[in-house]
Parts: structure tokens; sequence; C-alpha cells
């Protein structure tokens, strides 16, 4: 996959974001995105999870700012308003992580 191709990136519904895939499989899923300043994270970590990279630009998540090179994981059923502070440049996983154990801390 060369991620330089414009034509291989789609336009996200609802979004100003775009993905270009890279895996998917069940559940599971990975792609990078593009995200202008200010757009919010389309995507959730209710089913599988969440992880994400970011390889350019800086995000915001909750109240913590994320620079390039930062790693953010949120377990499934978690929620954080997570949006571009810059124009950036996203590694995304989502779907890989099993359910929390309520029982367990």
């Amino acid at each position: 996959v060369d991620t330089n191709v414009s034509k291989d990136w789609e336009s996200l519904p609802d979004s100003s974001a775009e993905q270009l895939a890279l895996h998917d499989f069940g559940r599971e899923r990975v792609c990078m995105l593009r995200l202008p300043a200010g757009v919010p994270l389309p995507l959730s970590a209710r089913n599988g999870g969440l992880e994400l990279f970011v390889v350019s630009g800086t995000m915001q998540a909750g109240e913590s700012v994320l620079p390039e090179e930062s790693w953010l994981r949120l377990p499934p059923g978690s929620g954080a308003a997570v949006a571009a502070i810059t124009d950036a440049l996203l590694w995304v996983k989502t779907g890989h992580l099993p359910p929390q154990d309520p029982d367990v801390d």
C-alpha cells in the first residue's frame, strides 16, 4: 500500500477525515487516518477497543495533548473525546482488544 497515492484514500461519511485501509479481518481493522485540524476522531472504542499512533500532527484526548509519536490506547467500552489540534496523520487499530472483565481492576 502506497500511503502517498491520493486515489487510495477514501473520504469518511459525515467527516472531512480520510481513511486508507491497511488490514481488515473479523472485528479487527487497521487504517491510516488523515484528520484536518479541529476534526474529531470518527471512530469508537466501544467494540474491541482502539489504539492509535500519531504519525504526524497533534491530537487532543480529553485534557491530554498527544504530540507526534504519541500512542493512545482506549479499552473496549471506554470513551474519550479525541480530536486533531493540527492536521494529523494517524495509524489506527480497532476491534482487537478483549472485553474488560468488570470484576478485575
